[in-house]
């Protein structure tokens, strides 16, 4: 497994042997393609993969997903960045042997990495705390920002937690289509996996949801987070902020929790 260490190690190999921190916003993804000696990219229908790397006599190629491009130009950039990690990898030779196979949990771990020189080529460090900085660093910049970058709202806001100068924690909470039912946490992120974002039927945090919910605007509150480095059993109330996005059955509250 490649644990936490080891691929904070690789990740720093990775982006000062290919100085990830000079890139322009937003990235040139075929450009640097072409950069990093891939023979061709070619878009295909793929049906287990939003995108692939493959070897060739040559080197390698990548198979982008044909409908993932039509569809969702930020998810296909991301997916395409992704497979750039691993490129990069394998050309740096600093990926741990055996890592793209056997165990499942070797492959997360390896997915994660390429997850993360991803947000490395498409957001790079040093522009993006300058720009966030500017803009500020809350949930009310996230749109900007993903147009600047040319990225998703969920990547940006991963970004953003993880480059912010403050513990911070980000939870997204799918809508119920019923009146009757609670909002359900979909999926969660904090830096180092440290923070925990629960229900537990604590009122402040459905609260803060609903309320976002029905509002075309950011608002501020409070809102239960657990530190699992603390141990506490009974999760402190942080101040948070939280920001509806999306329609219908589609419809998100984004929160940002600052323990």
């Amino acid at each position: 497994m490649v644990e936490r260490g080891a691929k904070d190690y690789l990740l720093t190999q990775v982006i000062d042997r290919f100085d990830l921190q000079s890139f322009d916003r937003p990235a040139d993804l075929e450009k640097l393609t072409k950069d990093w000696g891939v023979t061709s990219i070619d878009v295909e229908p793929l049906f287990s993969a939003e995108a692939m790397l493959v070897p060739s006599s040559t080197g390698y190629k990548i198979i982008l997903s044909e409908a993932n491009r039509q569809a969702y130009r930020s998810r296909h950039r991301f997916s395409f960045a992704h497979e750039l990690g691993h490129l990069l990898l394998n050309l740096s030779e600093l990926q741990p042997s055996g890592t793209r196979l056997g165990h499942e949990d070797r492959r997360t771990q390896v997915e994660r990495l390429c997850d993360s020189i991803a947000g490395e080529i498409l957001m790079t460090r040093t522009a993006f705390q300058h720009d966030a900085g500017t803009s500020g660093w809350s949930l009310s910049s996230l749109t900007s920002l993903a147009a600047m970058y040319e990225t998703s709202i969920s990547a940006t806001a991963i970004r953003m937690v993880d480059l912010m100068g403050r513990p911070c924690a980000l939870g997204v909470w799918r809508l119920p289509a019923e009146k009757t039912e609670s909002p359900k946490l979909q999926w969660s992120h904090s830096l180092g996996f440290r923070y925990v974002i629960q229900n537990l039927g604590h009122p402040n945090l459905l609260e803060l949801v609903t309320k976002a919910s029905n509002s075309p605007k950011m608002l501020s509150g409070i809102a239960p987070i657990i530190d699992k480095w603390r141990r506490i059993k009974y999760p402190p109330v942080v101040p948070a902020e939280a920001l509806a996005r999306g329609n219908g059955r589609n419809r998100q509250v984004m929160v940002f929790y600052y323990p």
